[in-house]
């Protein structure tokens, strides 16, 4: 698969051998997974995050948050109610600062409620 403006193109290659007889009908098939991929990577993805939970259990207000990563104490409110997605760099000095992996703090899929957590660690008898 290659990026081609912009868009993912898969390719069928066919190796050491004959063309099949049903080329055609072998081809729709990827065309169809192509524009399909093309449909899901153009789709921008919804970030969620845990920083107001991570700020609270520390103690911090967003402007301590937001002085001690170098932003606007706006932003911090726009990334706890997922109006702003963070760069690269202020996502990694947010989980630098409170010492978790940036899985702990953000994820493409909304974060288990605590009482959700709790319920499963009781039935797995944590």
């Amino acid at each position: 698969m290659m990026p081609i403006g912009g868009k993912l193109a898969v390719s069928l290659v066919v190796i050491g051998g004959p063309i099949p007889n049903n080329f055609h009908q072998v081809v729709k098939r990827p065309i169809a997974i192509t524009q399909q991929i093309t449909t899901l990577t153009n789709m921008p993805r919804e970030i969620y995050n845990r920083i107001a939970m991570f700020r609270a259990d520390s103690g911090m207000s967003r402007r301590a948050l937001a002085d001690v990563v170098g932003v606007n104490p706006q932003t911090i409110g726009f990334l706890e109610r997922g109006d702003y997605k963070p760069s690269l760099e202020l996502a990694l000095a947010i989980v630098e600062h409170f010492g978790v992996s940036v899985e702990h703090v953000f994820s493409f899929e909304p974060f288990p409620s605590l009482s959700e957590q709790l319920r499963r660690g009781h039935d797995n008898g944590e």
